[in-house]
């Protein structure tokens, strides 16, 4: 099913913690169950991936710790460092679609 989506994100999925890992897969498998497009199925597990393995490295282990502060503070970030692909800022549309 969905989890073949994650497959993308399995380097970054394997040094979560298994909550992390679980709840990942559950929200992958949810965005199939609503029919969202394949681009969305792929493309936010990524970006959760990336956000839960941010709070990860900041010893934010488990879903009870994390406030609106951190993932504001995630997504800050997510606007000043470097495109990974491109080595330029990231695209404007797509640090606001995280919002």
């Amino acid at each position: 099913m969905a989890h073949q989506n994650v497959r993308g994100v399995a380097k970054t999925m394997n040094e979560l913690t298994p909550m992390y890992k679980h709840s990942l897969e559950a929200f992958t498998d949810w965005l199939g169950v609503l029919g969202y497009s394949e681009a969305t199925q792929t493309g936010a597990p990524t970006l959760l991936a990336e956000c839960l393995h941010w709070l990860q490295e900041r010893e934010l282990t488990t879903l009870h710790h994390i406030s609106q502060a951190h993932i504001k503070a995630f997504l800050a970030e997510q606007e000043t460092r470097p495109n990974k692909k491109r080595g330029s800022a990231p695209d404007y549309r797509f640090v606001n679609k995280k919002k």
